[in-house]
């Protein structure tokens, strides 16, 4: 059987179609994928950054509470200002580490600290 000029170019065609089809295909898999697998580092990321800060402003007002009991009476208004605001960051950045956990081991071991404490 002889295949005519018509019939390669619509074999071509065809083919041509199909991989066009299976990769795009495989593109969007692909895309879809990383762009759910980067929301969950970016979440993982937010929350991880939240719990730093939480440890960072946890140490600052216990450096505040000494400073309040150290200091002259004079200093001693701005350290208690100083405190105040450190410890309302400090919730805030709990509050935010806890709202972004998105693993279910991991917010099951926080919300046992936070009966616990």
């Amino acid at each position: 059987m002889q295949w005519t000029i018509k019939r390669k170019l619509l074999g071509l065609t065809i083919a041509a179609l199909v991989f066009v089809v299976s990769v795009s295909v495989a593109g969007y898999w692909g895309i879809s994928t990383v762009h759910s697998a980067s929301a969950e580092v970016a979440a993982t990321g937010n929350a991880i950054r939240n719990h730093i800060e939480a440890g960072i402003y946890n140490d600052l007002t216990r450096a505040d509470l000494s400073a309040v009991f150290k200091a002259s009476a004079g200093e001693q208004q701005t350290k208690v200002e100083e405190l105040a605001q450190h410890s309302k960051l400090l919730k805030e950045r709990i509050v935010k580490a806890r709202e972004l956990v998105t693993d279910t081991d991991a917010r099951s071991a926080l919300d046992e600290e936070k009966q616990a404490g």
